[in-house]
């Protein structure tokens, strides 16, 4: 039924609110999530022109059904059913209201970020659900509409509401949620992209990001110290800036200073100083400042060159605890980057205190088991049928022992490296426990960690 045009139009299904779902002996089935009028269901059999039955069914169901046959927005852009659907007069009253049923769609479904994304003829838009692109149904007649979304969203973030050949950085609400905007000039279009900001409130606790006892001890000890350098490495996406701020809340005093330097700032924090990295006011710039301020505990969102990386080296070594992230694979990856920075193995042993490496890996959602599917073999509504929700994070912490500074500080690399890798668990023996305890499955570990023949192993 998904791939072939419903029985009944999207102006008519909008205004009645009723959704096909096949025949049965030559009998439309129409759904509705409340109570059709005697009137109304002779309308829609001359409307159809077929009989029909009516079955009711809740909202959820209904909107899913909804969403699936027409597109995510489809009450926001039809006509009254005596009205063509192919007008292509769009009021500012729909643009609004398709937006905004986009932004809803999205907090539903617990998206991290909507991408709205302008192509030759059409606008694809996608939502990220547990840190993979999801494609978003949308009717086709979107497509005409995609500079008045682009321009809605601009108006809601503060922004020049006039296409531009210029990227644009802004923020917004909805619905009491804050989300990060941005808008990049494409070959057809403007390319939108939001991200959903978590509340400072809502900023997990270290116990539930999928920390051990033990890798939690290490942390808050590193975060008791008067000075020294904390590095979370990861490629993009796997959870560092979490990892960091929670850390902050956890392991920061109220009692000390805290100033934070990021691009962009994540997480605001009411009890921390932060600035924002603009082109005016770049990171090596921001960090010469901050530290004439007397910061206790300094959080810098990325080190991405070597005035930085000397700067946060030096003030863990002055007394300031100091909490970073790299983009590296690897805990040596991270070392070996702060020297293409062109800083010191001494530098670097000396001012280094813990090394955090990590992953994010999607449970098996427990409505569904895995499956997918609910009664009747309909699509869990927890997880749309894809058997995961939510994300754990798997850890390898690395605490800066005297013989792994003794071999940074006579260079001794293949040392170096193989004292990481017997000072903590590896991501693969992590993962396999996870799994054990029925928490994820052995292919979630392979599309994250890529090493089959090591996840497979006892």
């Amino acid at each position: 039924m998904e791939h072939s045009e419903p029985a009944i139009s999207r102006s008519v299904a909008v205004h009645y609110r009723v959704v096909p779902n096949g025949f049965e002996d030559g009998v439309l089935v129409l759904l509705s999530d409340h109570a059709i009028h005697e009137d109304t269901v002779q309308e829609l059999k001359r409307l159809s022109d077929s009989p029909i039955t009516i079955r009711r069914v809740d909202r959820r169901f209904f909107s899913e059904r909804m969403n699936l046959l027409y597109g995510v927005g489809a009450s926001a852009l039809s006509p009254s059913p005596d009205t063509s659907e192919s007008s292509d007069d769009f009021s500012h009253g729909s643009v609004i209201r398709f937006v905004s049923q986009i932004l809803n769609e999205a907090a539903d479904r617990n998206a991290s970020d909507i991408h709205m994304e302008p192509g030759p003829s059409n606008l694809r838009i996608r939502l990220r659900i547990d840190g993979l692109m999801q494609t978003v149904p949308v009717p086709e007649d979107v497509t005409r509409m995609r500079a008045n979304i682009a321009a809605r969203i601009k108006v809601l973030a503060g922004l020049d509401p006039t296409p531009s050949r210029e990227p644009k950085d802004g923020r917004m609400k909805h619905d009491r949620r804050d989300l990060r905007v941005s808008i990049l000039p494409t070959l057809h279009g403007e390319s939108v992209h939001l991200r959903f900001l978590t509340p400072p409130d809502e900023l997990p606790d270290l116990c539930h990001l999928g920390l051990s006892n033990t890798e939690r001890s290490v942390l808050l000890e590193a975060m008791s110290q008067k000075g020294g350098l904390v590095v979370a490495c990861g490629p993009t996406g796997s959870g560092k800036s979490t990892t960091l701020h929670a850390l902050l809340k956890e392991g920061a005093p109220r009692t000390v200073k805290v100033i934070t330097v990021e691009d962009p700032v994540e997480y605001e924090i009411d009890y921390a100083t932060q600035i924002e990295v603009t082109r005016s006011l770049p990171f090596s710039r921001s960090l010469r400042s901050v530290l004439r301020h007397d910061p206790d505990v300094l959080l810098i969102g990325e080190i991405r060159d070597r005035e930085s990386a000397v700067i946060a080296l030096e003030a863990a070594l002055t007394g300031h605890l100091v909490l970073t992230s790299i983009h590296t694979e690897t805990e040596l990856q991270a070392i070996n980057r702060f020297m293409q920075f062109g800083v010191s193995s001494g530098l670097i042993a000396s001012a280094l205190h813990v090394m955090v490496s990590q992953r994010l890996i999607r449970k098996i959602c427990p409505s569904c088991n895995g499956t997918g599917t609910v009664e009747s073999n309909q699509p869990c509504d927890r997880c749309m049928g894809s058997g995961y929700h939510g994300r754990t994070g798997i850890f390898r912490i690395l605490p800066v022992s005297e013989s792994l500074r003794d071999a940074l500080q006579r260079e001794e690399y293949v040392d170096v490296g193989k004292i990481m890798d017997a000072a903590a668990p590896s991501f693969e023996s992590t993962g396999r426990r996870l799994v054990d305890a029925g928490q994820t499955t052995h292919e979630e570990l392979f599309r994250v960690l890529g090493r089959e023949d090591v996840i497979h192993a006892s």
